[in-house]
Protein backbone atom coordinates (compact mmCIF):
# COMPACT_ATOMS: atom_id res chain seq x y z
CA UNK A 1 0.00 0.00 0.00
CA UNK A 2 1.14 3.29 -0.54
CA UNK A 3 3.17 5.65 2.04
CA UNK A 4 1.25 8.78 2.75
CA UNK A 5 2.52 11.86 3.69
CA UNK A 6 2.84 13.14 7.40
CA UNK A 7 0.20 15.67 8.16
CA UNK A 8 1.11 18.72 9.97
CA UNK A 9 -0.59 20.82 13.03
CA UNK A 10 -1.32 23.57 10.86
CA UNK A 11 -3.12 21.25 8.42
CA UNK A 12 -5.30 19.30 11.62
CA UNK A 13 -6.31 22.83 12.68
CA UNK A 14 -7.81 23.21 9.25
CA UNK A 15 -9.61 20.41 8.79
CA UNK A 16 -11.16 20.57 12.51
CA UNK A 17 -12.25 24.36 11.32
CA UNK A 18 -14.14 22.66 8.08
CA UNK A 19 -15.70 20.32 10.01
CA UNK A 20 -17.03 21.97 12.43
CA UNK A 21 -18.26 24.91 9.36
CA UNK A 22 -21.95 23.16 8.99
CA UNK A 23 -22.15 23.51 12.72
CA UNK A 24 -21.70 27.00 13.35
CA UNK A 25 -23.88 27.89 10.28
CA UNK A 26 -26.84 25.38 11.28
CA UNK A 27 -26.14 27.23 14.53
CA UNK A 28 -26.46 30.58 13.32
CA UNK A 29 -29.43 29.95 10.55
CA UNK A 30 -31.01 27.08 12.98
CA UNK A 31 -30.53 26.42 16.23
CA UNK A 32 -33.19 24.48 16.79
CA UNK A 33 -31.47 22.05 14.73
CA UNK A 34 -29.11 20.75 17.78
CA UNK A 35 -30.94 19.46 20.79
CA UNK A 36 -30.68 21.44 23.97
CA UNK A 37 -26.62 22.07 25.12
CA UNK A 38 -24.97 20.17 22.15
CA UNK A 39 -23.64 22.47 20.17
CA UNK A 40 -22.10 24.73 23.46
CA UNK A 41 -21.12 20.90 24.78
CA UNK A 42 -19.25 20.56 21.12
CA UNK A 43 -17.61 23.77 21.82
CA UNK A 44 -16.06 23.03 25.06
CA UNK A 45 -14.92 19.44 23.71
CA UNK A 46 -12.72 21.30 21.36
CA UNK A 47 -10.98 23.43 24.46
CA UNK A 48 -11.13 19.56 26.36
CA UNK A 49 -8.72 18.17 23.13
CA UNK A 50 -6.64 21.56 23.00
CA UNK A 51 -5.89 20.90 26.45
CA UNK A 52 -5.13 17.16 26.00
CA UNK A 53 -2.70 18.46 23.12
CA UNK A 54 -1.36 21.55 24.97
CA UNK A 55 -0.85 19.53 28.65
CA UNK A 56 -0.65 15.74 28.11
CA UNK A 57 2.90 14.48 27.89
CA UNK A 58 2.46 10.72 28.28
CA UNK A 59 -0.27 8.09 27.22
CA UNK A 60 -1.72 6.51 24.40
CA UNK A 61 -4.92 4.45 23.83
CA UNK A 62 -4.95 1.17 22.56
CA UNK A 63 -3.13 0.48 19.41
CA UNK A 64 -2.93 -3.61 18.61
CA UNK A 65 -5.80 -5.95 18.17
CA UNK A 66 -8.34 -6.27 21.15
CA UNK A 67 -8.91 -9.44 22.69
CA UNK A 68 -12.09 -11.16 22.04
CA UNK A 69 -12.90 -11.04 25.88
CA UNK A 70 -12.38 -6.84 25.80
CA UNK A 71 -14.17 -6.80 22.80
CA UNK A 72 -17.28 -8.52 24.37
CA UNK A 73 -16.75 -6.35 27.23
CA UNK A 74 -16.91 -3.14 24.63
CA UNK A 75 -20.39 -5.03 23.12
CA UNK A 76 -21.88 -5.67 26.22
CA UNK A 77 -21.38 -1.99 28.08
CA UNK A 78 -24.24 0.37 25.95
CA UNK A 79 -26.37 -2.92 26.04
CA UNK A 80 -26.12 -3.14 29.82
CA UNK A 81 -26.63 0.73 30.83
CA UNK A 82 -29.62 0.35 28.39
CA UNK A 83 -30.99 -2.47 30.36
CA UNK A 84 -30.44 -0.73 33.71
CA UNK A 85 -31.66 2.95 33.35
CA UNK A 86 -34.04 2.66 30.66
CA UNK A 87 -37.23 1.36 31.83
CA UNK A 88 -38.97 1.19 28.47
CA UNK A 89 -37.98 2.44 24.97
CA UNK A 90 -38.32 6.29 24.00
CA UNK A 91 -39.75 6.10 20.69
CA UNK A 92 -42.86 4.17 19.36
CA UNK A 93 -40.88 3.31 16.72
CA UNK A 94 -38.98 0.78 19.04
CA UNK A 95 -42.12 -0.32 20.48
CA UNK A 96 -43.41 -1.41 17.17
CA UNK A 97 -40.10 -2.93 16.07
CA UNK A 98 -40.39 -5.20 19.57
CA UNK A 99 -44.44 -5.74 18.44
CA UNK A 100 -43.46 -7.47 15.27
CA UNK A 101 -40.07 -8.93 17.03
CA UNK A 102 -42.71 -10.67 19.68
CA UNK A 103 -44.91 -11.89 16.66
CA UNK A 104 -41.94 -13.05 14.58
CA UNK A 105 -40.46 -15.01 17.28
CA UNK A 106 -43.85 -16.77 17.90
CA UNK A 107 -44.04 -17.69 14.75
CA UNK A 108 -46.96 -15.41 13.66
CA UNK A 109 -46.66 -12.09 11.07
CA UNK A 110 -49.58 -10.32 11.86
CA UNK A 111 -51.77 -9.82 15.13
CA UNK A 112 -55.68 -10.09 15.29
CA UNK A 113 -57.06 -6.73 16.18
CA UNK A 114 -59.47 -6.67 19.00
CA UNK A 115 -62.79 -5.92 19.56
CA UNK A 116 -62.47 -1.96 20.10
CA UNK A 117 -59.16 -1.22 18.03
CA UNK A 118 -59.23 2.34 18.58
CA UNK A 119 -58.71 1.55 22.50
CA UNK A 120 -55.67 -0.27 21.50
CA UNK A 121 -54.18 1.95 18.90
CA UNK A 122 -50.66 2.11 18.72
CA UNK A 123 -48.61 4.68 16.84
CA UNK A 124 -46.75 3.04 14.07
CA UNK A 125 -48.27 -0.04 13.87
CA UNK A 126 -51.05 -0.60 10.80
CA UNK A 127 -54.23 -1.95 11.67
CA UNK A 128 -56.19 -3.53 8.42
CA UNK A 129 -59.78 -3.21 9.39
CA UNK A 130 -60.91 -4.90 6.70
CA UNK A 131 -58.41 -8.20 7.42
CA UNK A 132 -58.79 -7.98 11.12
CA UNK A 133 -55.31 -7.83 11.77
CA UNK A 134 -52.33 -5.59 12.42
CA UNK A 135 -48.54 -5.05 12.19
CA UNK A 136 -45.61 -3.08 12.48
CA UNK A 137 -45.45 -0.44 9.59
CA UNK A 138 -41.96 -1.14 9.22
CA UNK A 139 -39.99 -3.33 6.95
CA UNK A 140 -39.32 -6.53 8.21
CA UNK A 141 -35.35 -6.48 9.18
CA UNK A 142 -34.92 -5.19 12.41
CA UNK A 143 -37.82 -7.03 13.46
CA UNK A 144 -36.40 -10.43 12.38
CA UNK A 145 -32.86 -9.47 13.89
CA UNK A 146 -34.82 -8.33 17.17
CA UNK A 147 -36.85 -11.86 17.00
CA UNK A 148 -33.37 -13.49 17.29
CA UNK A 149 -32.93 -12.22 21.01
CA UNK A 150 -36.76 -12.15 21.60
CA UNK A 151 -36.73 -15.71 20.95
CA UNK A 152 -33.93 -16.14 23.15
CA UNK A 153 -35.27 -14.42 25.91
CA UNK A 154 -34.45 -10.59 25.66
CA UNK A 155 -34.45 -8.71 22.57
CA UNK A 156 -31.12 -6.99 24.11
CA UNK A 157 -29.18 -10.02 23.23
CA UNK A 158 -29.98 -8.88 19.16
CA UNK A 159 -27.92 -5.61 20.21
CA UNK A 160 -25.53 -7.23 22.13
CA UNK A 161 -24.92 -9.10 19.13
CA UNK A 162 -25.30 -6.47 16.80
CA UNK A 163 -22.82 -4.70 18.70
CA UNK A 164 -20.04 -7.59 18.54
CA UNK A 165 -19.85 -7.77 14.86
CA UNK A 166 -19.47 -4.47 14.09
CA UNK A 167 -16.02 -4.35 16.24
CA UNK A 168 -14.76 -7.77 14.53
CA UNK A 169 -16.23 -6.76 11.17
CA UNK A 170 -14.16 -2.86 11.92
CA UNK A 171 -10.89 -4.92 13.58
CA UNK A 172 -11.11 -7.18 9.70
CA UNK A 173 -11.46 -3.53 7.96
CA UNK A 174 -8.88 -1.96 9.08
CA UNK A 175 -6.28 -4.66 8.49
CA UNK A 176 -7.80 -4.67 5.10
CA UNK A 177 -7.19 -1.06 4.51
CA UNK A 178 -3.54 -1.22 6.46
CA UNK A 179 -4.54 1.09 9.40
CA UNK A 180 -1.91 0.49 11.83
CA UNK A 181 -3.97 1.16 15.36
CA UNK A 182 -7.10 -1.41 14.70
CA UNK A 183 -7.66 -1.32 18.66
CA UNK A 184 -7.57 2.64 18.76
CA UNK A 185 -10.29 2.33 16.08
CA UNK A 186 -12.60 -0.36 17.86
CA UNK A 187 -12.00 1.85 21.60
CA UNK A 188 -12.83 5.11 19.83
CA UNK A 189 -16.07 3.47 18.12
CA UNK A 190 -17.18 1.63 21.17
CA UNK A 191 -16.89 4.44 23.22
CA UNK A 192 -18.25 7.36 20.74
CA UNK A 193 -21.51 8.66 22.28
CA UNK A 194 -23.11 9.00 19.19
CA UNK A 195 -22.24 5.01 19.29
CA UNK A 196 -23.17 4.38 22.94
CA UNK A 197 -26.30 6.13 23.00
CA UNK A 198 -28.03 4.17 19.93
CA UNK A 199 -26.99 0.54 21.54
CA UNK A 200 -29.21 1.52 24.68
CA UNK A 201 -31.75 1.21 22.11
CA UNK A 202 -33.84 -0.92 19.77
CA UNK A 203 -33.60 1.11 16.56
CA UNK A 204 -33.07 -0.23 13.02
CA UNK A 205 -29.82 1.65 12.61
CA UNK A 206 -28.03 -0.73 15.05
CA UNK A 207 -29.22 -3.79 12.65
CA UNK A 208 -27.72 -1.57 9.32
CA UNK A 209 -24.13 -1.36 10.58
CA UNK A 210 -23.04 -4.89 10.97
CA UNK A 211 -24.44 -5.21 7.06
CA UNK A 212 -22.91 -2.48 6.06
CA UNK A 213 -19.48 -3.18 7.73
CA UNK A 214 -19.38 -6.85 6.22
CA UNK A 215 -20.38 -6.07 2.93
CA UNK A 216 -17.60 -3.74 2.83
CA UNK A 217 -15.02 -5.76 4.81
CA UNK A 218 -15.89 -8.16 1.80
CA UNK A 219 -15.66 -5.47 -0.72
CA UNK A 220 -11.85 -4.56 0.48
CA UNK A 221 -11.40 -8.35 0.27
CA UNK A 222 -12.51 -8.48 -3.43
CA UNK A 223 -10.09 -5.48 -4.76
CA UNK A 224 -7.08 -7.19 -2.88
CA UNK A 225 -7.62 -10.90 -4.69
CA UNK A 226 -9.25 -12.65 -7.19
CA UNK A 227 -9.66 -15.63 -5.36
CA UNK A 228 -13.66 -16.18 -3.86
CA UNK A 229 -14.51 -13.08 -6.09
CA UNK A 230 -17.44 -14.64 -7.01
CA UNK A 231 -18.41 -15.34 -3.25
CA UNK A 232 -17.15 -12.10 -1.99
CA UNK A 233 -19.10 -10.30 -4.48
CA UNK A 234 -22.52 -12.15 -3.67
CA UNK A 235 -21.37 -11.13 0.27
CA UNK A 236 -21.37 -7.51 -1.07
CA UNK A 237 -24.75 -7.85 -2.35
CA UNK A 238 -26.35 -9.71 0.47
CA UNK A 239 -24.75 -7.24 3.09
CA UNK A 240 -26.32 -4.71 0.46
CA UNK A 241 -29.70 -6.66 0.76
CA UNK A 242 -30.11 -7.58 4.33
CA UNK A 243 -29.52 -3.22 4.94
CA UNK A 244 -32.55 -2.74 2.16
CA UNK A 245 -34.37 -5.71 4.41
CA UNK A 246 -34.08 -3.17 7.56
CA UNK A 247 -34.18 0.64 5.79
CA UNK A 248 -34.37 0.56 2.37
CA UNK A 249 -33.02 4.12 1.66
CA UNK A 250 -29.76 3.11 3.33
CA UNK A 251 -29.76 -0.14 1.86
CA UNK A 252 -29.74 1.80 -1.84
CA UNK A 253 -27.21 3.93 -0.88
CA UNK A 254 -24.84 1.72 0.24
CA UNK A 255 -25.35 -0.33 -3.09
CA UNK A 256 -24.56 2.88 -4.96
CA UNK A 257 -21.41 3.61 -2.87
CA UNK A 258 -19.94 0.23 -3.50
CA UNK A 259 -20.99 0.11 -7.41
CA UNK A 260 -18.02 2.05 -8.25
CA UNK A 261 -15.55 -0.38 -6.76
CA UNK A 262 -17.12 -3.32 -7.79
CA UNK A 263 -17.29 -2.07 -11.83
CA UNK A 264 -14.17 -0.81 -12.02
CA UNK A 265 -12.14 -3.24 -11.34
CA UNK A 266 -10.84 -6.51 -13.85
CA UNK A 267 -14.29 -8.63 -14.45
CA UNK A 268 -16.39 -5.70 -13.12
CA UNK A 269 -19.46 -6.84 -14.52
CA UNK A 270 -19.11 -10.38 -13.28
CA UNK A 271 -18.51 -8.65 -9.73
CA UNK A 272 -21.59 -6.54 -10.00
CA UNK A 273 -23.79 -9.87 -11.24
CA UNK A 274 -22.61 -11.75 -8.51
CA UNK A 275 -23.52 -8.58 -6.27
CA UNK A 276 -26.98 -8.80 -7.51
CA UNK A 277 -27.36 -12.58 -7.35
CA UNK A 278 -26.76 -12.09 -3.23
CA UNK A 279 -29.05 -9.00 -3.00
CA UNK A 280 -32.27 -10.95 -4.71
CA UNK A 281 -33.39 -13.26 -1.85
CA UNK A 282 -33.50 -10.44 0.24
CA UNK A 283 -35.33 -8.07 -2.38
CA UNK A 284 -37.52 -10.89 -2.82
CA UNK A 285 -38.51 -11.29 0.57
CA UNK A 286 -39.02 -7.59 1.08
CA UNK A 287 -41.03 -7.79 -1.85
CA UNK A 288 -43.50 -10.94 -0.59
CA UNK A 289 -43.67 -9.01 3.10
CA UNK A 290 -45.42 -6.35 1.00
CA UNK A 291 -47.42 -8.16 -0.90
CA UNK A 292 -48.90 -10.25 1.63
CA UNK A 293 -49.00 -7.15 3.72
CA UNK A 294 -50.96 -4.68 1.23
CA UNK A 295 -51.50 -6.99 -1.73
CA UNK A 296 -49.24 -4.77 -3.55
CA UNK A 297 -45.44 -5.54 -4.37
CA UNK A 298 -45.08 -1.92 -4.50
CA UNK A 299 -46.71 -0.37 -1.74
CA UNK A 300 -45.05 -1.01 1.19
CA UNK A 301 -46.90 -0.50 4.90
CA UNK A 302 -44.73 2.44 5.85
CA UNK A 303 -46.21 4.35 2.81
CA UNK A 304 -49.95 2.25 3.52
CA UNK A 305 -49.41 3.72 7.16
CA UNK A 306 -48.50 7.86 6.32
CA UNK A 307 -52.27 7.45 3.93
CA UNK A 308 -53.98 6.78 6.66
CA UNK A 309 -53.00 8.28 9.92
CA UNK A 310 -50.72 10.73 8.66
CA UNK A 311 -48.98 13.06 10.31
CA UNK A 312 -50.45 15.90 7.69
CA UNK A 313 -49.66 18.56 5.54
CA UNK A 314 -50.74 21.51 8.34
CA UNK A 315 -51.31 23.67 5.21
CA UNK A 316 -52.76 21.65 3.10
CA UNK A 317 -55.01 20.19 5.56
CA UNK A 318 -56.93 23.65 6.30
CA UNK A 319 -58.14 23.25 2.91
CA UNK A 320 -59.52 20.13 3.55
CA UNK A 321 -56.69 18.08 1.65
CA UNK A 322 -55.46 15.34 3.69
CA UNK A 323 -51.19 15.09 2.13
CA UNK A 324 -49.31 12.52 4.45
CA UNK A 325 -46.08 14.77 5.58
CA UNK A 326 -44.38 11.12 6.03
CA UNK A 327 -43.51 10.32 2.14
CA UNK A 328 -40.08 10.71 0.99
CA UNK A 329 -39.25 13.58 -0.84
CA UNK A 330 -41.09 15.94 1.35
CA UNK A 331 -38.57 17.50 3.65
CA UNK A 332 -37.07 20.78 2.88
CA UNK A 333 -33.65 19.49 1.21
CA UNK A 334 -31.35 22.71 2.49
CA UNK A 335 -32.63 22.66 6.21
CA UNK A 336 -32.24 19.19 5.82
CA UNK A 337 -28.81 19.10 4.43
CA UNK A 338 -28.21 21.51 7.07
CA UNK A 339 -29.33 19.90 10.03
CA UNK A 340 -27.63 16.51 9.08
CA UNK A 341 -24.04 17.90 8.24
CA UNK A 342 -24.03 20.47 11.30
CA UNK A 343 -25.07 17.72 13.46
CA UNK A 344 -22.21 15.61 11.93
CA UNK A 345 -19.96 18.37 13.05
CA UNK A 346 -20.54 17.10 16.99
CA UNK A 347 -21.24 13.69 17.09
CA UNK A 348 -17.84 12.50 16.40
CA UNK A 349 -16.67 11.88 19.85
CA UNK A 350 -18.83 14.72 20.77
CA UNK A 351 -15.73 17.70 18.94
CA UNK A 352 -16.62 20.55 17.27
CA UNK A 353 -14.93 19.84 13.97
CA UNK A 354 -13.61 16.30 14.72
CA UNK A 355 -15.71 14.66 11.52
CA UNK A 356 -13.89 16.84 9.34
CA UNK A 357 -11.08 14.37 10.17
CA UNK A 358 -12.52 11.71 9.42
CA UNK A 359 -13.82 12.70 6.34
CA UNK A 360 -10.41 13.80 5.45
CA UNK A 361 -9.23 10.35 6.65
CA UNK A 362 -11.46 8.67 3.94
CA UNK A 363 -10.62 10.31 1.00
CA UNK A 364 -7.13 9.65 1.96
CA UNK A 365 -8.15 5.99 1.47
CA UNK A 366 -10.02 6.25 -1.54
CA UNK A 367 -7.77 4.64 -3.19
CA UNK A 368 -7.80 1.41 -1.20
CA UNK A 369 -11.53 1.15 -1.29
CA UNK A 370 -12.62 2.94 -4.87
CA UNK A 371 -14.12 5.73 -2.71
CA UNK A 372 -16.55 3.20 -1.53
CA UNK A 373 -16.25 5.07 2.65
CA UNK A 374 -16.62 8.48 1.52
CA UNK A 375 -19.29 7.84 -1.10
CA UNK A 376 -21.43 6.12 1.80
CA UNK A 377 -20.50 8.89 4.31
CA UNK A 378 -21.24 11.85 1.97
CA UNK A 379 -24.66 10.00 0.30
CA UNK A 380 -26.31 9.16 3.62
CA UNK A 381 -26.57 12.52 4.92
CA UNK A 382 -27.49 13.77 1.38
CA UNK A 383 -30.35 11.04 0.82
CA UNK A 384 -31.58 11.87 4.35
CA UNK A 385 -31.90 15.34 3.54
CA UNK A 386 -35.01 15.02 1.64
CA UNK A 387 -36.61 13.58 4.07
CA UNK A 388 -39.46 15.89 6.48
CA UNK A 389 -38.67 14.41 9.42
CA UNK A 390 -35.17 15.35 11.13
CA UNK A 391 -34.17 12.21 13.64
CA UNK A 392 -35.27 11.87 17.13
CA UNK A 393 -33.69 14.34 19.56
CA UNK A 394 -32.06 11.70 21.89
CA UNK A 395 -29.13 10.94 19.82
CA UNK A 396 -25.77 13.16 19.59
CA UNK A 397 -25.73 13.12 15.83
CA UNK A 398 -28.03 12.52 13.03
CA UNK A 399 -29.87 8.96 13.24
CA UNK A 400 -30.49 8.73 9.84
CA UNK A 401 -26.84 8.76 9.05
CA UNK A 402 -25.86 6.80 12.52
CA UNK A 403 -24.28 3.92 9.66
CA UNK A 404 -21.25 5.92 8.43
CA UNK A 405 -20.05 6.66 12.12
CA UNK A 406 -17.54 3.22 11.85
CA UNK A 407 -15.97 4.80 8.47
CA UNK A 408 -15.64 8.45 9.85
CA UNK A 409 -13.83 6.68 13.14
CA UNK A 410 -11.59 4.35 11.21
CA UNK A 411 -10.55 7.34 9.01
CA UNK A 412 -10.56 9.93 12.27
CA UNK A 413 -7.44 7.47 13.40
CA UNK A 414 -5.90 6.87 9.57
CA UNK A 415 -5.55 10.58 9.89
CA UNK A 416 -3.88 10.07 13.32
CA UNK A 417 -1.78 7.96 12.18
CA UNK A 418 0.26 10.11 10.16
CA UNK A 419 0.13 13.14 12.49
CA UNK A 420 2.46 14.32 15.54
CA UNK A 421 2.58 12.41 18.20
CA UNK A 422 1.12 15.28 20.22
CA UNK A 423 -1.46 15.62 18.38
CA UNK A 424 -2.41 12.23 18.01
CA UNK A 425 -2.22 11.57 21.64
CA UNK A 426 -4.09 14.42 22.37
CA UNK A 427 -7.08 14.06 19.79
CA UNK A 428 -7.41 10.65 21.06
CA UNK A 429 -7.49 10.57 24.78
CA UNK A 430 -9.73 13.91 24.32
CA UNK A 431 -12.21 11.45 21.58
CA UNK A 432 -12.30 9.33 24.02
CA UNK A 433 -12.86 11.20 27.63
CA UNK A 434 -15.11 13.91 26.27
CA UNK A 435 -17.42 11.39 24.17
CA UNK A 436 -17.75 9.39 27.71
CA UNK A 437 -18.90 12.65 29.06
CA UNK A 438 -21.75 13.53 26.45
CA UNK A 439 -22.88 9.95 26.69
CA UNK A 440 -24.01 10.43 29.99
CA UNK A 441 -24.72 14.12 29.65
CA UNK A 442 -27.17 12.94 26.70
CA UNK A 443 -27.90 9.31 28.67
CA UNK A 444 -29.75 11.37 31.74
CA UNK A 445 -32.40 13.39 29.20
CA UNK A 446 -33.13 9.77 27.74
CA UNK A 447 -33.69 8.30 30.87
CA UNK A 448 -35.65 10.81 32.44
CA UNK A 449 -37.75 10.16 28.71
CA UNK A 450 -38.07 6.78 29.34
CA UNK A 451 -39.01 7.05 32.81
CA UNK A 452 -42.23 9.36 31.47
CA UNK A 453 -43.26 6.95 29.17
CA UNK A 454 -43.33 4.21 31.52
CA UNK A 455 -45.14 6.70 34.33
CA UNK A 456 -48.83 4.23 33.49
CA UNK A 457 -47.16 1.15 34.26
CA UNK A 458 -45.26 2.40 37.36
CA UNK A 459 -48.17 3.68 38.54
CA UNK A 460 -50.45 0.40 37.81
CA UNK A 461 -47.79 -1.51 39.18
CA UNK A 462 -47.46 0.77 42.50
CA UNK A 463 -51.76 2.08 43.02
CA UNK A 464 -53.62 -0.11 41.40
CA UNK A 465 -55.06 -3.50 41.80
CA UNK A 466 -53.89 -6.08 39.40
CA UNK A 467 -56.97 -6.61 37.50
CA UNK A 468 -57.35 -2.46 37.18
CA UNK A 469 -57.72 -1.04 33.84
CA UNK A 470 -55.83 2.14 33.09
CA UNK A 471 -57.11 4.59 30.76
CA UNK A 472 -54.74 6.50 28.89
CA UNK A 473 -54.74 10.26 27.17
CA UNK A 474 -55.45 10.19 23.98
CA UNK A 475 -54.10 13.48 22.85
CA UNK A 476 -50.69 13.72 20.50
CA UNK A 477 -48.56 13.82 24.40
CA UNK A 478 -50.23 10.92 25.73
CA UNK A 479 -49.91 9.12 22.74
CA UNK A 480 -45.96 8.41 23.70
CA UNK A 481 -47.57 6.76 26.74
CA UNK A 482 -47.53 3.19 24.63
CA UNK A 483 -50.36 0.72 24.76
CA UNK A 484 -48.46 -1.95 26.39
CA UNK A 485 -51.43 -4.48 26.84
CA UNK A 486 -52.39 -6.48 23.49
CA UNK A 487 -55.61 -8.47 23.12
CA UNK A 488 -56.81 -11.01 24.53
CA UNK A 489 -56.20 -9.54 27.96
CA UNK A 490 -54.90 -11.94 30.99
CA UNK A 491 -57.42 -12.01 34.20
CA UNK A 492 -54.87 -10.97 36.50
CA UNK A 493 -53.11 -7.97 35.07
CA UNK A 494 -53.38 -4.70 34.25
CA UNK A 495 -55.21 -3.43 30.99
CA UNK A 496 -53.82 -0.48 29.43
CA UNK A 497 -55.77 1.41 26.93
CA UNK A 498 -56.85 4.45 25.03
CA UNK A 499 -59.16 6.66 26.45
CA UNK A 500 -61.87 7.42 24.19
CA UNK A 501 -63.71 11.33 22.77
CA UNK A 502 -65.66 11.15 25.41
CA UNK A 503 -67.01 9.04 28.65
CA UNK A 504 -69.61 6.67 26.66
CA UNK A 505 -67.43 6.26 23.99
CA UNK A 506 -65.06 4.93 26.12
CA UNK A 507 -67.52 3.08 27.89
CA UNK A 508 -68.51 1.33 24.97
CA UNK A 509 -64.97 0.49 24.36
CA UNK A 510 -64.67 -0.93 27.79
CA UNK A 511 -68.12 -2.78 27.13
CA UNK A 512 -67.01 -4.24 23.71
CA UNK A 513 -63.76 -5.41 25.18
CA UNK A 514 -65.28 -7.31 28.37
CA UNK A 515 -63.40 -4.97 31.19
CA UNK A 516 -67.01 -3.57 32.74
CA UNK A 517 -66.51 -5.26 35.50
CA UNK A 518 -62.91 -3.93 36.41
CA UNK A 519 -61.78 -1.50 38.34
CA UNK A 520 -61.45 1.11 36.20
CA UNK A 521 -58.79 4.51 36.69
CA UNK A 522 -57.42 7.50 34.12
CA UNK A 523 -53.71 7.82 33.89
CA UNK A 524 -53.08 11.71 34.52
CA UNK A 525 -49.42 12.27 33.83
CA UNK A 526 -49.29 15.01 37.05
CA UNK A 527 -50.95 13.13 39.26
CA UNK A 528 -50.96 9.54 38.49
CA UNK A 529 -53.85 6.80 38.36
CA UNK A 530 -57.14 8.34 39.78
CA UNK A 531 -60.07 6.01 40.01
CA UNK A 532 -62.79 6.92 37.05
CA UNK A 533 -65.50 7.71 39.67
CA UNK A 534 -63.44 9.96 41.38
CA UNK A 535 -62.89 12.08 37.86
CA UNK A 536 -66.80 11.77 37.01
CA UNK A 537 -67.77 13.48 40.09
CA UNK A 538 -64.92 16.32 39.95
CA UNK A 539 -66.26 17.02 36.49
CA UNK A 540 -70.00 17.04 37.60
CA UNK A 541 -68.80 19.51 40.55
CA UNK A 542 -66.77 21.72 38.37
CA UNK A 543 -69.97 21.66 35.73
CA UNK A 544 -72.41 22.26 38.35
CA UNK A 545 -70.27 24.88 39.19
CA UNK A 546 -70.18 26.80 36.12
Amino acid sequence: METMPPVSGKRLVTALCLGAVPAVMAFAVQASAFKGNDFAFACMGAICVAGCILFLKKGEILSGTLSWSLLLCFALFPVGIGALVLDVPVTNDEEAYLLQADLFAAGDTVEKMSPAPEALFRRQVFEDATSGVRFSKYPPGTSLALAIGTWLGSPRFSIFLAAFLDLIFLIGICRALGIAKPGSVALLFAFAPFHLLVHTSFQSEVFTVPGILAGYWALLNLRKTQHSAWLLSAIVGAAAGWVFLCRPLTGVVFACACAPSLLFRRHGLGSIFGAILGGLPFLGLLLFWQFERTGDIWLSPYHLYAQAFGPWDAGLLQQGIRSPLDVYGNGDFFFGFLGQFAKWSVALGGILGAVGLGFWGLSRLRSRDGWAGLLLSIGLPLAYSFHWYPGHWGYLGPLYAFESLAFLTFGFVFILEQAPTRWARGLSCGALVWGLICFLSNLTALEAHSTWRAGPVSAAVEHAPRNAVILLPSSPEGMKNWVTSRWPFQDNEPVMIREQRNFVATMESLERLGLTNRPVFRFIPASGIVPLELVQRLDESSKSKE
